[in-house]
């Protein structure tokens, strides 16, 4: 990987493929493209989540106020978390206030929006609305989200810490390194990936120890990965034992 420009001016890492039994090589570009909308007369651009205690889930919430949307589909819901930072993750959406009761955070207010999603979009105010929208529901029909990424904390009731798994080849499966230094720029990674700002600790997962899968051995990440599964790894010479722990 490496930093090349991709005609026409546009900036990104890229990876180089060699197609096999053709004297041919092939480049491809991984880049970021932002789009601009208004949705009405409001841009969404600020769309956070509230109401929940993890950052990857919540009711919908902007310029003051949450929505309902009787028509909110999983479709609705993907572009959502696109544009929250979470494309690629497994996705669910909410309906009837399912995080909880509207505070006075969002001043009262449930404004209606009736998407019509793709599904494709980068974010909602590049969705088609159906007539109708912009009017005052009631705050208990706010909608909501979960953009769980493929990776979650197990093994303790608190949702902030906890043994590390990620969801890889089609089953959940532990995170392990022999090596407890080198796995704090791992550690890290996996904070980004669930959404958290950085680490606060890092070690051996102790009790209970874990059975089934490794999804990840020796797993060792230079800091600017996306998510775990794009770091190094070994797949030899660990075991449940060095499952890791993180805070």
């Amino acid at each position: 990987e490496g930093i090349v420009s991709c005609k026409p001016a546009v900036v990104g890492r890229y990876v180089t493929v060699v197609i096999p039994g053709e004297n041919k090589i092939l480049t491809l570009c991984e880049v970021e493209v932002y789009g601009a909308g208004v949705l009405g007369n409001q841009s969404l651009t600020e769309l956070h989540l509230i109401g929940s205690n993890l950052p990857y889930q919540g009711h919908l919430f902007h310029d003051g106020a949450t929505f309902c949307d009787p028509m909110w589909s999983s479709k609705d819901a993907t572009v959502s978390c696109i544009q929250l930072g979470y494309p690629g993750v497994n996705v669910e959406q909410w309906n009837s206030s399912y995080f909880g009761n509207i505070g006075s955070s969002s001043g009262g207010r449930t404004v209606e929006r009736r998407y019509k999603c793709a599904g494709t979009e980068g974010s909602l105010q590049l969705c088609p609305q159906a007539i109708g929208s912009d009017t005052t529901c009631e705050k208990q029909n706010a909608i909501g989200v979960t953009c769980q990424p493929y990776i979650r904390l197990r093994g303790l009731s608190i949702p902030l810490e906890g043994r590390i798994e990620v969801y890889h080849r089609g089953s959940w499966g532990t995170v392990c390194r022999n090596n407890e230094e080198s796995f704090e720029t791992s550690a890290r990674v996996a904070c980004w990936e669930l959404g958290f700002h950085d680490v606060l600790h890092q070690s051996r997962w102790k009790t209970p120890r874990a059975v089934g899968k490794i999804s990840l051995k020796n797993v060792k990440c230079r800091g600017d990965e996306k998510s775990l599964v794009f770091c190094n790894r070994e797949n030899t010479g660990c075991s449940h034992y060095w499952d890791r722990y993180v805070k």
